[in-house]
């Protein structure tokens, strides 16, 4: 829809494949039951459309599960079978940036949410007695922000794009430990990369 200089409530269809292939390492068995690729679904709307005065701001959403997973672990006389561990993500993303010419400015904020949940099967054998337990269903459902920016060098065809951002919130409760670190501390991240326009 065109508003004054610019336009507006413009929508983009996104989809991502998520491809999850079989392995066997030594114990350990990772099947995918249901087949190896996962479509996932979205949309990005584009509340207005850059102008020369002003900034692009857009609004994403979009669910990107994983391939159904099984998992089999055999280390000596002992067994665990993980089955149906499923991860069901959704993420949202608000972005405004603005094109310089020779620079590109963008920052945003959004969330990412992610369900998982499993059932799973124990069998121990010490001194010849076995001992069996399950099924145990888990369930686990955490919720982090995302802020991050990026900036972009223009050079023609080619562009030079760096970005960083920070991951944090939620609270997630594990067994293990490692270091001082936990596994829901805040995560500060960074990516350089390449761009090329045809």
């Amino acid at each position: 829809m065109p508003i004054g200089g610019s336009y507006a409530f413009g929508v983009d269809a996104l989809l991502n494949l998520s491809i999850l292939p079989s392995m066997t390492v030594g114990d350990l068995e990772v099947s995918v039951p249901d087949g190896p690729v996962k479509l996932g679904v979205g949309a990005r709307v584009s509340l207005v459309t850059e102008s020369v005065l002003t900034p692009g701001i857009s609004f994403t959403w979009l669910k990107r599960d994983l391939p159904h997973i099984a998992v089999k672990g055999t280390p000596g006389s002992d067994e665990i079978d993980i089955d149906d561990f499923q991860v069901k993500t959704t993420a949202w993303r608000g972005v405004i940036g603005k094109n310089f010419g020779f620079l590109s400015i963008s920052g945003g904020f959004g969330q990412d949410t992610y369900k998982t949940s499993t059932l799973a099967n124990v069998r121990v054998t010490r001194l010849g007695l076995t001992t069996s337990a399950g099924p145990i269903v888990a369930t686990q459902k955490l919720t982090r922000d995302n802020a991050f920016g990026s900036l972009a060098l223009n050079f023609g065809l080619l562009s030079i794009v760096g970005e960083g951002g920070r991951a944090s919130g939620g609270d997630l409760k594990t067994y293990n430990t490692f270091g001082t670190d936990r596994a829901d501390d805040p995560l500060t991240y960074g990516s350089l990369g390449l761009r090329f326009r045809f």
